[in-house]
């Protein structure tokens, strides 16, 4: 079970790798870090509550749950994002435009506000 400090640690973390990637061209990359940047960032705040999810099926159970509507479509957003540039790489370079990667940003971003918030 990792602590509050290493889901935060893990998070910023992920976030410095997503400054030095996000002007190259790996955008399947963008679009994983930055789900995973928001997965340490909720579980972070999970943490502090003492709630360990033991799988992404769990804790998007528990994001639908103890979260406001729009913060767990950003998640889920953000998870789909991660899953398609991975699994359906075709598919995700067609769909693929600066507004996605903008609206992913923003995902992110009320993500960090969200949890943060929470504290």
């Amino acid at each position: 079970m990792s602590s509050e400090k290493s889901h935060l640690d893990q998070s910023k973390h992920n976030n410095e790798f997503l400054k030095q990637i996000r002007s190259q061209k790996f955008y399947d990359w963008v679009a994983t870090t930055m789900f995973y940047t928001a997965l340490h960032q909720i579980d972070f705040y999970l943490a502090k509550k003492n709630i360990h999810p033991i799988n992404h099926k769990v804790r998007r159970a528990i994001v639908n749950k103890s979260f406001r509507i729009e913060f767990y479509k950003s998640f889920r957003n953000l998870e789909e994002a991660c899953y398609d540039a991975r699994y359906k790489p075709d598919e995700w370079k067609k769909s693929l435009n600066s507004i996605t990667l903008k609206e992913l940003e923003e995902d992110l971003k009320l993500i960090r506000n969200g949890a943060n918030a929470s504290n």
